[in-house]
């Protein structure tokens, strides 16, 4: 059966519910309105499905649980297992990436694992209240093959059947490698670069090392990306994917309440320099128009100077709960995308690399697809 949402419908009673769950803290005047909606006749079916495909069950059972009173048993004990099935999930995935780590570790293999387990604890505190179902771990591009031969041996096999000359292919024109461990049930996915090339996310792989902190998991210490880094990526994620999930909103919501340390000059300066201001401005918007984040003021001026930013912002909060996030296909995502970064370098780059390098290589090295 679809989902309202997947059907074009968005009931406003339930989505502001869904919103209201996942804002950073909830105020007095939040609370009683939590109250006020959960007084009415709720779609909980709509309510427990968006959720999910939100990837926000965690928090929203969170938030559920301070207002038992409120919320029918029955859609309270679904929400419950499917979040004791989550977090069991996330556990196993952790110590699965822990067991990856130490393993590239003693090959001298540097890694750095993203999002998954290490966004989790580094933004929510706790690695079972946000949802993710893979693992994503950066590595030197240099290293590829040689990671890929310690996860072979390791009971891990390719997501791809590539010959060689494909391999090489991805490897030269993409930017992860896909693999399959413990019996294909867990993807962990092997980055050089944080996106397509024709997204123009100049990242420095080598300055991400450098300015790498420690993080403790499960009271093991491991290297992910600083703070400033990690902002800036959750937001060129969301933007790649047009904020079309709840959940990366939340990722940037949560990010800048519980990170009291990040440094917004750093953030600034290598938004700046990496053509992604814009980019990081409107994920900034989305997190304080929808939840309330607050932000510094300084910062927040800079968000709100940009009418392009509002623009966009107000045109995906609308779209949000919709299946069809950027209506017109695919010139109309494109137009957005090209909206969405202030340098007309990069612009272009996103149309010729997209337009004429990807459907190249796509057409002579990736027959088996490129995944999205």
């Amino acid at each position: 059966m679809k989902s309202a949402a997947a059907n074009g419908s968005a009931p406003s009673i339930e989505n502001e519910l869904l919103v209201c769950s996942v804002r950073p803290s909830v105020s007095t005047e939040i609370s009683e309105r939590i109250k006020s909606l959960l007084r009415q006749s709720l779609d909980w079916n709509y309510l427990i499905e968006v959720a999910n495909e939100h990837r926000i069950i965690p928090v929203f059972y969170v938030l559920l649980q301070g207002y038992q009173d409120f919320v029918p048993a029955a859609p309270l004990a679904e929400l419950k297992e499917r979040c004791h099935r989550i977090s069991t999930s996330n556990l196993g995935l952790t110590g699965k990436l822990l067991r990856l780590l130490a393993l590239l570790h003693e090959h001298d293999l540097a890694a750095i694992p993203y999002k998954g387990p290490a966004l989790a604890q580094g933004a929510y505190g706790d690695i079972r209240l946000r949802q993710f179902t893979d693992l994503d771990i950066l590595v030197r591009k240099r290293d590829v093959y040689k990671v890929k031969d310690v996860l072979i041996a390791n009971d891990c096999q390719p997501g791809w059947a590539l010959t060689k000359k494909q391999e090489a292919a991805v490897l030269r024109h993409y930017y992860e490698y896909p693999f399959l461990c413990n019996d294909r049930r867990v993807l962990v996915e092997i980055h050089w670069a944080l996106a397509e090339q024709f997204f123009s996310f100049a990242f420095d792989v080598e300055q991400l090392w450098e300015r790498g902190e420690t993080l403790f998991i499960q009271g093991k210490p491991l290297l992910t990306l600083s703070v400033e880094d990690a902002l800036l990526v959750a937001c060129a994620h969301g933007s790649k994917h047009v904020w079309k999930r709840l959940g990366w909103i939340c990722d940037v919501a949560k990010l800048v309440s519980r990170r009291t340390d990040l440094d917004w000059e750093l953030v600034i300066e290598r938004a700046t320099a990496l053509g992604l201001l814009r980019i990081v401005w409107l994920g900034l918007r989305l997190a304080s128009d929808l939840l309330g984040t607050e932000l510094p003021e300084a910062v927040s001026r800079q968000v709100c100077s940009d009418p392009a930013v509002k623009t966009i912002a107000e045109r995906l909060e609308k779209r949000l709960f919709s299946a069809d996030t950027v209506p017109g296909g695919t010139f109309a995502m494109t137009r957005l995308q090209l909206k969405m970064r202030e340098r007309v370098t990069d612009r272009f780059n996103y149309c010729f690399r997209l337009v004429f390098m990807t459907k190249l290589v796509d057409s002579l090295f990736m027959p088996m697809g490129r995944p999205r």
